[in-house]
């Protein structure tokens, strides 16, 4: 039981980064389609909890170790530009994610403590580099115990304003609010299917997969639900809405908020940064060069909208992600 919960934090956390947990994810993806959006919601939740699945099983069976070895089995040996493909992508997708995450911190910090933008960004940019060289487990495991607290929260906040939740009607095409779904789940296994493959060791069985991707499935669903209900009731035009729902409970939910949603971001940042180091660089001085740019580049682009990234870059790679999909579906 201890490791399906280990497991399901994982998986969770590599959901709640700075799009999800501020807001934009929701609004971008489902929001704007107004009530077949609400319901795209668990479309969307359901494709991933079988993602989850079909790929924990893939992984179970025949013994996968790491994610080259999932490609190969997925595609064949044959097809290494295509393997390559999929790696460089990971690559671009956790570096693209760190620098959005880090936007997104910065931009939290500006809307509810009136900094400069700049200042800011120096602020994330400067603590995220000395993380990134000091002890970046240690921080990542902060997820282990923040997470519970993130989903006790969200429920509380869609408890306390039950009462007041409003679904507007929006004109749209069904087919463009279902795509809007498929591209949401999509993205998301760029990253997901990669992270899930470290976790196969702990899948014995195949209830384990199985219980695994419901539980997942049932929460994420029930967590983006209450965030589309919650964004109902605010200006969806500010960068960070979620924290504007808070507020509407009084200053303790905000600042509790404001604290949660930054840790989850600084975490999720990290975990990303790192990965994408560990990935590309193959020495100390390497490490300490690149590091220092991933970290200081997002000062250049820190007058860029966080809600504009998030509209522009996660949608191309929902688009890259739906391959995947289908050959896993395939598989």
């Amino acid at each position: 039981m201890h490791n399906i919960l280990k497991i399901f934090f994982v998986i969770i956390g590599s959901f709640v980064g700075a799009g999800f947990a501020s807001g934009q994810e929701i609004i971008l993806f489902f929001n704007s389609y107004g009530v077949k959006g609400f319901f795209n919601i668990f479309l969307s939740f359901f494709i991933i909890s079988l993602l989850i699945y079909k790929t924990l099983e893939l992984i179970r069976i025949n013994k996968i170790s790491n994610y080259n070895q999932f490609l190969e089995n997925l595609i064949g040996n044959n097809n290494k530009y295509i393997n390559s493909f999929f790696s460089a992508s990971i690559n671009i997708f956790l570096l693209i994610s760190f620098f959005i995450m880090l936007c997104g911190f910065s931009t939290c910090l500006t809307q509810e403590f009136n900094i400069n933008i700049i200042i800011s960004s120096i602020i994330s940019s400067a603590l995220c580099y000395f993380i990134l060289l000091n002890n970046v487990n240690g921080i990542i495991k902060v997820n282990e115990f923040l997470i519970p607290f993130l989903i006790g929260f969200i429920i509380i906040l869609g408890f306390k304003q039950i009462d007041s939740f409003n679904i507007n009607i929006v004109s749209c095409n069904t087919p463009s609010a279902i795509l809007s779904g498929f591209i949401y789940a999509s993205y998301n296994s760029i990253i997901l299917v990669p992270m899930l493959v470290t976790l196969g060791k702990f899948i014995n069985n195949k209830k384990t997969s199985f219980f695994i991707s419901l539980l997942c499935g049932i929460s994420l669903s029930l967590l983006s639900a209450i965030i589309f209900l919650l964004l109902t009731r605010v200006d969806v035009n500010v960068q960070i809405p979620i924290i504007y729902a808070a507020g509407n409970l009084g200053h303790f939910f905000k600042f509790f908020c404001i604290f949660v949603i930054l840790i989850a971001i600084l975490t999720s940042a990290i975990s990303s940064g790192y990965s994408f180091l560990i990935n590309v660089t193959k020495s100390k001085k390497m490490y300490l060069f690149f590091a220092f740019i991933i970290c200081f580049f997002p000062i250049l682009i820190s007058q860029f909208s966080f809600s504009k990234l998030v509209e522009v870059l996660y949608p191309i790679f929902g688009y890259l992600g739906l391959f995947q999909i289908f050959l896993i579906s395939k598989k």
